[in-house]
């Protein structure tokens, strides 16, 4: 028997369409006008990588749900190797064992909260942001708008994630875990990705413009201040104080 919350259980029912790519958006993901799952000869095809809710995320004060735009090849083989056979054995078991959600969330946790402490979004974006609240990759929930990978001196960043949104749309992400806050780091949220779709209100979602040739690691540096700012708003409006109210 496990022992998972309603929150894991619908992340994990979330996250298994992405595990299990289905043939029709592999196609799509693949063409040329994408080219996503390319950069990394290392990495299967097969695979596409779900993101993680952290450990720590349903005691934080506020839940929080970082995205980012689409993985950077290399860097995601060298802090995710071995991470395939997990989510193999995911798909192969789930419908069989028991225990093949618990030791796959398990697995998705120590792999991710490692490798998000690596990643150029986190390192300079989205901790900066949470710095000063005690926040870690083990207290939000992680996801890229698109879920396979490129070469950044090749990106098709905008293609990728138009075509993982109408596959994968970031508004089940957020019917599944319920933030508080999104913090999206991307260069045309509001056209490519449909804010206004994702069931949280718009004042609740910052939006840090992501640039430079690297765009999917790096942000403009002078959104930092203002989205730090929004977030200190909005955790003081949502968080408990001591007290036990709002």
């Amino acid at each position: 028997m496990d022992n998972l919350s309603s929150l894991e259980k619908d992340w994990l029912d979330w996250a298994y369409p992405i595990v299990a790519v289905p043939a029709d958006h592999r196609e799509v993901c693949e063409s040329a006008a994408v080219d996503g799952a390319s950069g990394e000869p290392r990495l299967s095809l097969v695979h596409r990588f779900p993101g993680c809710v952290g450990s720590a995320f349903e005691s934080s004060p506020i839940p929080v749900l970082c995205v980012a735009q689409v993985h950077h090849a290399a860097i995601l083989y060298d802090t995710m190797s071995g991470f395939e056979a997990e989510m193999d054995q995911w798909v192969a078991s789930r419908d069989v064992d028991p225990m093949a959600d618990t030791r796959f969330l398990k697995a998705v946790r120590a792999r991710y909260e490692s490798a998000i402490a690596k990643w150029g979004p986190w390192i300079q974006t989205f901790s900066k942001i949470l710095n000063g609240f005690h926040y870690d990759p083990r207290n939000i929930a992680y996801a890229n708008f698109a879920k396979c990978w490129q070469d950044p001196k090749k990106s098709k960043a905008i293609s990728c994630m138009s075509a993982c949104e109408t596959a994968f749309p970031i508004r089940k992400l957020a019917e599944a875990v319920s933030p508080k806050v999104i913090i999206a780091m991307t260069t045309d949220a509001e056209r490519v990705i449909g804010i206004s779709s994702w069931g949280i209100p718009r004042d609740q979602v910052i939006v840090v413009t992501a640039s430079g040739p690297l765009r999917w690691k790096e942000c403009r540096p002078d959104s930092i201040p203002s989205a730090k700012s929004r977030f200190a708003d909005l955790y003081h409006r949502f968080a408990p104080t001591e007290s036990g109210d709002h």
